[in-house]
């Protein structure tokens, strides 16, 4: 009943070309459990109704819509400095918007201070800006920030947050988890769970990709020890994804690659289900993503080729470049392991649309998928370019994730294009030293099989055997999956020969 309060509070700010139908939506909107909060949610009409009054104020309207970047309060100099636009035009514009009485204003400019009449009108201005162009304001917001308001920075812990997340996909995932991490800190000292919950949600991010999955994991589970969807999921209106979603997904990877794969699946499952009941598409474009890509490490791409389907039509009826290009690039790459090298092209450009985002987050894992349909279709230069740019760009950015995998596809490609033995054990050793120092079973035992199958060709197939029995020990789940039934055959091979030939194990895999 608290929330129908508050809205009968507020109903009387809302604009009277809003129809009482609409009010009827939103206020059960607002009543039930776990509803959402964000643009999406808000009715269609309803948001043709809140944005009637800007669209009569033509050139005010533009004005409007990016003071709505800003939140529902914001000052003068900030929206001078990020809006983009001449200030004899933000002038007139605010003048307007003031008149009409769709801004408060507070002292005069440039010392003045503007609120949104509610807080709907400017989520209706701030949903109604192209997706492209609202990342545009959003990342001149950010370096106006840190250029020129650094004290007001270190104060808005969501305004870090949201710094975090920019570079992070920028690529700069040190400097973003290191903002998280103090926003973690502050939320902790001052015993602010809202802003925990967020910390451990955004230092789950840069640290997953850090190769430090035992502690990403620990994060994401503390996410979900503070989520209550009915009051945390509002959230997502400003981070795009929201927590125990986004928290899922990510433990869906981590428990991957720390040897849980029937875990992972679990939990993508579970972020899907979630995604779906708070009727949030980004969120679902997230969930959905991350289950296509857990089905594609555990080799199930019937599943995958499913998962992708679902992403690529939410994202294209939504506006979600990034899900989209990576939809299609997981479908692509399903159809090509069924033998349709023509998906080729489709995968790099589904690449090629998530690339224009601007996003690098996981960029070196694109590239190993890139790599790996390439060195299927016999493209072994291509391939061989894919992997080192993958290399390149986890050394440029801080992101190692994926770097056993890509070492590990190194030397398969120099031994397919008649690289020496030493040389392709050599990448192999590299990819299994990372992979142990990360605690990443999975890409152990892909490294380990790939080094096995070396050393019988070496007439030392007892030392792989040795090595390949004691990586799969360290399973106890997901023997149906593709690495560890391919390691079983390679397993039971690798014994056959052993006996057959009566080789020792001198030499085992170290």
């Amino acid at each position: 009943m608290a929330g129908a309060r508050r809205y009968e509070a507020e109903r009387g700010a809302l604009d009277d070309d809003v129809p009482p139908l609409y009010i009827e939506e939103l206020t059960k909107a607002v009543l039930e459990p776990g509803a959402a909060r964000s643009v999406e949610e808000i009715p269609a009409t309803l948001a043709d109704s809140l944005m009637a009054p800007l669209d009569r104020l033509s050139t005010a309207k533009e004005v409007a819509q990016r003071a709505a970047v800003l939140g529902r309060e914001f000052s003068y100099p900030l929206l001078v400095s990020a809006a983009g636009l001449e200030e004899a035009v933000l002038q007139r514009g605010l003048q307007r918007l003031a008149e009409a009485e769709i801004l408060f204003v507070r002292g005069a400019p440039p010392s003045a201070t503007y609120t949104f009449k509610h807080a709907l009108v400017q989520e209706a201005a701030y949903g109604s800006l192209l997706r492209t162009t609202r990342q545009q304001l959003h990342t001149r917001v950010v370096d106006v920030l840190l250029g020129q308001f650094p004290l007001k920075v270190a104060r808005l812990g969501i305004a870090r947050i949201g710094l975090s997340t920019v570079y992070g996909n920028r690529g700069e995932i040190e400097r973003g988890r290191a903002l998280a991490a103090e926003v973690l800190a502050a939320a902790e000292a001052r015993g602010d769970a809202e802003q925990a919950l967020i910390g451990h949600t955004q230092l789950a991010v840069p640290e997953h990709y850090q190769g430090k999955f035992a502690s990403s994991l620990d994060h994401c589970e503390r996410t979900l020890t503070l989520y209550e969807p009915a009051r945390h999921h509002g959230i997502s209106s400003v981070l795009s994804t929201d927590n125990a979603v986004g928290a899922l997904g990510y433990m869906a990877w981590n428990l991957w690659h720390l040897g849980r794969p029937d875990g992972a699946l679990a939990r993508a499952e579970e972020s899907v289900a979630l995604a779906r009941r708070l009727r949030h598409p980004f969120s679902l474009a997230f969930a959905l993503f991350f289950e296509a890509a857990i089905h594609w490490t555990r080799r199930d791409h019937a599943r995958q080729a499913e998962r992708a389907e679902e992403v690529i039509a939410l994202s294209e009826a939504q506006g979600f470049p990034l899900w989209l290009g990576l939809g299609r690039a997981w479908h692509a790459a399903a159809r090509l392991t069924a033998g349709d090298f023509g998906a080729l092209d489709e995968i790099a450009g589904g690449l090629a649309l998530a690339g224009e985002t601007g996003s690098q987050v996981g960029a070196p894992a694109l590239f190993g998928l890139l790599a790996e349909v390439q060195h299927a279709a016999g493209q072994l230069v291509a391939a061989q370019r894919a992997v080192a740019t993958g290399l390149a760009i986890a050394a440029r950015t801080g992101q190692p994730f994926w770097d056993a995998e890509l070492h590990r596809l190194d030397g398969e490609l120099l031994l397919a294009t008649g690289g020496t033995r030493d040389e392709v054990a050599a990448r192999y050793r590299r990819a299994l030293a990372i992979a142990r120092a990360q605690s990443s079973r999975a890409f152990e035992l892909r490294t380990t099989m790939s080094l096995a199958r070396l050393l019988h060709d070496q007439g030392r197939g007892a030392a792989g055997r040795d090595s390949l029995a004691a990586a799969c020990a360290r399973f106890a789940e997901g023997f149906v999956t593709g690495d560890l039934v391919e390691a079983k055959a390679l397993l039971e091979a690798l014994s056959t020969s052993s006996a057959d030939h009566g080789s020792s194990s001198a030499g085992a895999i170290t």
